[in-house]
């Protein structure tokens, strides 16, 4: 479980570097890593707010119905609580941003210097459903999956909508990683 969430990261923050090399970027322009000011903040807490509430009930709905029944999340945590105290830290600090930084920084921000904003979030999102079909799709009730892929479509629209408003990766960093933590923590107690 760990091997596969260092994996993740090295392979999410090893090709998203590679690319900004390959482009010959600025990381730091690039990607948007700065903060937010003051009042984008406040208007993007409100939004990341009632999506957050938003896709957690969505989640929960579709775990109610069937979802996750054989393949939850991330395998192995319903069983060991220590496990757990260790998954979702890494899941935090680690996972959910390595997929932002790929995701949002990288890709929807090369698009973006192509293309409109709309296109750039569609295909971003899309790019970003396709990488997380296997894990909703496969081995769930029809109904689940289906509910847990709008979820899914829905929350990368959000999370690229938040980074293009922010202008900051920050942002669609912390939302996602609030909502795997929050989903695995749902699992877990269920």
């Amino acid at each position: 479980m760990a091997e596969t969430l260092g994996l993740n990261f090295i392979g999410m923050v090893g090709l998203s570097l590679f690319f900004v090399y390959w482009l010959q970027r600025d990381p730091v322009s690039f990607l948007k890593i700065q903060k937010p000011n003051k009042e984008q903040r406040n208007y993007l807490l409100s939004i990341a707010l009632f999506g957050a509430i938003f896709f957690i009930l969505l989640a929960i709905l579709s775990h109610l119905i069937g979802g996750f029944e054989s393949q939850p999340p991330i395998s192995g945590i319903n069983d060991n609580r220590t496990v757990l105290f260790f998954v979702l830290p890494l899941l935090f600090l680690i996972a959910s941003p390595s997929e932002e930084l790929l995701f949002r920084g990288v890709i929807q921000s090369y698009i973006r210097e192509i293309s409109s904003a709309k296109t750039s979030i569609a295909i971003s999102s899309f790019l970003f459903s396709i990488a997380h079909a296997p894990i909703y799709l496969l081995g769930q009730p029809l109904l689940a999956g289906m509910i847990s892929m709008t979820v899914v479509v829905s929350l990368s629209i959000l999370l690229g909508l938040l980074y293009e408003k922010s202008e900051s990766l920050y942002v669609p960093m912390f939302l996602h990683s609030v909502y795997n933590s929050t989903i695995v923590f749902v699992f877990f107690l269920s």
